[in-house]
C-alpha cells in the first residue's frame, strides 16, 4: 500500500508464504498445497503434497519386534501370545506390553494399565462399536497409551481419555460414529497422521476438549466433518497443525469452536467451510449450563474458505471471546467475514480478507467484510480488506475500531431502489 507522506509503500499481510502454501496468482494472499481432487477412503489430504497419502504402511513387518502378544481373529488363547480378543491380549499384558492386531473386526476395550497397541493396516484392523455406550479405546486413569494403524467404526467416542491419561492415537481412521476423540478432565491426547471421515448418512465430530483436557492435533485431515476441534470449559485446549479441513454439513455450527474458557490455536492448515462458519468463539455451551465465560481462538498462517452464499459468517465471535487472525488468507462469499457482538475482542494481523474470487461478480455477496457492535473492540494491522460487497467495517454500539496501515479497496453504496448496478 502507499504509505502516507512519503512516496514509498509498504507491505500488507503476511511478509512470507507459510511452508505447504502457494501464493493466490492473480489474487491476494496465498492457498494451500493439497491435491486437486478428494482423496480415497485409504488414504489423505496433507499441506505441502499435490497427491493423496497413504494413512499408513500396510506393507510394513508384522507383528513388530517390539510386540510381545498378538491379537487374531479365530485364535483359541491355547498359545499365551495369541490372543482372540484386544481385552484378553490386555488382560495378560504386562505393563508397558505392545500388542499386535492382525486383520480382523474387534470390540473395543477399556485401559488399566500402560500399554501399545500396532494394528496390521489400518484399512485391515477395524475396531467397531458393539453396543451404545461402548469406546474404542477407553483410558480414564493415570495411563499412557498409543494406539496405530487401527480403523475406528461406530463408536459414540471412538477415543475417550480422562483422569489423567495420556493418549497417543496415529496412522488411523475414524468413521461411522459421532466422535473420533473426546478428551476430557486430566487428559491428554497427541492426535497425528490420521483421517477423519464422514459419509452422507452420518455426520462425524473430530477432537473434542472438555474442562481441562488437552490435545493436539496434527497432520490430520477432516473430511466431510461437522466439526473438526471444538475445546470447551475452563483450562480446556485444542492445538491443531497442518490440519485439512472440509465439511458437508447443514446443520449451523462451525469447523473450529472455542466457548467457556476454552481455546482453540490453529495454525498452518486449510479451514473450508461450506454450510457453516469457519470458526466460533463464544461464551456459552449446551454442555456447560449455567456457565458463562468467553473462549478464545488463534488462527495462523492458514487458509480459511467459506464458501456458500448463505447467512453464517465466516468466524463468529462473542459474549467477550475473542479471535485472534494472523498471516492468514480468509476468503469468502458469505454476507459476512467476521461478525462479532457483546463485548467481543477480534484481532487481525498481517492478514488478507477478501471474496473467493474478487474478479468474479459471484462472488459478491450483499454484506460487509466485519460487522461488529454491542461494545466490540476491532483491531486491524497491516492487512487488507479487497471487494467487500458492501462496506469494509459496518460498527454500532460503542465498538472501538482501530484500523493501522491496512489497505481497503472496492468498498462501495448503493441506492437501495436499484440493487442490479454491482450485484
Amino acid at each position: 500500500m502507499p504509505q502516507t507522506g512519503p512516496n514509498t509503500c509498504v507491505s500488507v499481510g503476511t511478509d512470507a508464504v507459510p511452508s505447504g502454501f502457494e501464493a493466490a496468482g492473480p489474487q491476494w494472499g496465498f492457498r494451500a498445497i493439497v491435491p486437486p481432487l478428494a482423496c480415497g477412503d485409504d488414504t489423505r489430504a496433507a499441506i505441502g503434497q499435490t497427491a493423496c497419502q497413504p494413512i499408513d504402511d500396510c506393507n510394513a513387518p508384522f507383528p513388530p519386534a517390539s510386540a510381545t502378544i498378538t491379537v487374531q481373529t479365530g485364535a483359541t488363547g491355547a498359545v499365551p501370545w495369541i490372543q482372540p480378543t484386544i481385552a484378553a491380549a490386555l488382560a495378560i499384558a504386562a505393563n508397558g506390553s505392545t500388542i499386535a492386531i492382525d486383520e480382523g473386526t474387534y470390540a473395543g476395550v477399556v485401559i488399566d494399565r500402560d500399554v501399545s497397541f500396532v494394528g496390521r493396516c489400518a484399512s485391515k484392523v477395524i475396531v467397531q462399536s458393539q453396543s451404545a455406550n461402548d469406546h474404542g479405546i477407553g483410558a480414564d486413569g493415570p495411563y499412557k497409551v498409543s494406539v496405530r494403524s487401527v480403523g475406528f467404526q461406530g463408536f459414540n467416542f471412538a477415543i475417550w481419555v480422562g483422569g489423567g491419561a495420556n493418549v497417543t492415537a496415529q496412522n488411523s481412521t475414524f468413521s461411522l460414529g459421532q466422535v473420533a476423540a473426546w478428551v476430557t478432565t486430566g487428559g491428554t491426547l497427541q492426535f497425528q497422521g490420521n483421517l477423519v471421515d464422514s459419509t452422507p448418512s452420518i455426520m462425524v465430530d473430530g477432537v473434542l476438549v472438555a474442562d481441562g483436557g488437552q490435545a493436539t492435533v496434527t497432520d490430520t485431515e477432516f473430511r466431510n466433518i461437522h466439526i473438526a476441534l471444538d475445546a470447551f470449559g475452563r483450562g480446556a485446549r485444542a492445538t491443531g497443525s497442518r490440519l485439512v479441513v472440509s465439511e458437508r454439513s447443514h446443520e449451523f455450527s462451525a469447523l473450529i469452536i472455542a466457548a467457556v474458557g476454552g481455546e482453540v490455536d490453529v495454525d498452518h492448515s486449510r479451514l473450508e467451510a461450506f454450510q457453516k462458519s469457519v470458526g466460533a468463539a463464544e461464551d456459552t455451551d449446551v454442555r456447560e449450563p449455567g456457565k458463562t465465560e468467553g473462549g478464545t481462538l488463534h488462527v495462523s498462517s492458514s487458509e480459511l474458505i467459506r464458501t456458500f452464499s448463505t447467512d453464517p459468517s465466516g468466524f463468529d465471535v462473542s459474549g467477550g471471546s475473542a479471535l485472534e487472525l494472523s498471516d492468514s488468507t480468509l476468503a469468502y462469499r458469505a454476507r459476512i467475514a467476521v461478525s462479532a457482538e457483546n463485548a467481543a475482542r477480534v484481532t487481525v494481523t498481517r492478514s488478507v480478507v477478501r471474496p473467493v474470487d474478487p474478479s468474479d461478480p459471484a462472488n459478491l455477496a450483499l454484506g460487509s467484510a466485519f460487522v461488529v457492535n454491542e461494545g466490540t473492540n476491532l483491531s486491524l494491522d497491516a492487512s487488507a480488506i479487497l471487494s467487500p460487497g458492501q462496506s469494509a467495517i459496518l460498527a454500532s454500539d460503542g465498538c472501538q475500531i482501530t484500523v493501522d496501515q491496512c489497505y481497503i479497496h472496492g468498498t462501495w453504496e448503493f441506492a437501495r431502489t436499484d440493487l442490479t448496478t454491482r450485484l
